[in-house]
Formats: C-alpha cells, structure tokens, sequence
C-alpha cells in the first residue's frame, strides 16, 4: 500500500511537470506566431506607407481565417475608421495626448488571447517591440478593443 502510495505521489509530481512544459511551450508558440504577423504587418507598411487593413490582412495572410485567438488592431490614425485609439493620442487632431507625460505612437499591435493557464491572461506586441506577457499587474487594456 505504501509503495503504491508513493508510485501515485511520484506520477502526480511528474504529470504536473509535463503539464507546466506544455504550457510554456504554447506560450513560446503565441510568441512565435505574433512575430510572424508583425512581419507580415511591417512588410505591408513597407508597400503601403500604412499598415494593412485588419478584415485585408486576415483575408490576405491567413487565407480568409477569422481572427482569434489572434488579433490585429490598428490605431486610428492608419486611416482605417476602425475607431481604435490604442495609444490615448488623437492624431487626427494633431497629436494631443489624453494623458500627461510621453506615451508612444502606437501604429498597431498584435495580441493573442489562447487560455495560457495562468502563466498570462494575453500576449501582445506592440509595432516592432517583443512579445510582452500581460498579466493583472502590467495590463496595458489592449484586450479591451478586441469584439
């Protein structure tokens, strides 16, 4: 009885070890992913002078996938009317912050939403930054604009 006690202590130890692994490794994946459509995103910029449409980009990119777990917002000042300000400055009417101090133009930012099981509750990234885990603490409300 004690031995089969310990084997089941010893496999409940294990399998939480496995679970945690597989956890990481999906949120190395959401990374790995919101780096490809930055890429895909910036390489429009490049062609365009703007970045792409959100419903062109999936349609384009994904091959007509709807978006999520992933998702692609655009600032309002890209020309797109999606009536996001994600960055808190109006630049249609010349710049003027919401808030004091110096926040950064943000073109567009890419987040995934997958169940990360507690190690982030989303995935973002802003124009040509890295991926950023958002928890509770450091929530910048990027979440909030996804439908």
């Amino acid at each position: 009885m004690v031995v089969v006690f310990i084997i089941g202590l010893l496999s409940a130890i294990a399998v939480s070890k496995v679970m945690g692994a597989v956890d990481k490794a999906r949120l190395a994946r959401c990374q790995t992913e919101l780096r490809n459509i930055q890429e895909e995103v910036w390489e429009a910029y490049a062609d365009n002078g703007s970045p792409m449409d959100p419903a062109t980009y999936w349609q384009t990119k994904w091959k007509g996938k709807k978006p999520g777990p992933y998702f692609y917002l655009v600032d309002d000042e890209a020309g797109v009317d999606s009536g996001i300000n994600l960055d808190g400055i109006n630049e249609k009417a010349g710049g003027e912050e919401k808030s004091a101090g110096n926040q950064r133009d943000v073109k567009f930012v890419v987040l995934c939403q997958h169940d990360h099981n507690g190690l982030a509750d989303y995935v973002y990234l802003e124009d040509d930054g890295p991926p950023t885990i958002a928890n509770f603490d450091n929530q910048p409300g990027y979440d909030n604009f996804v439908k």
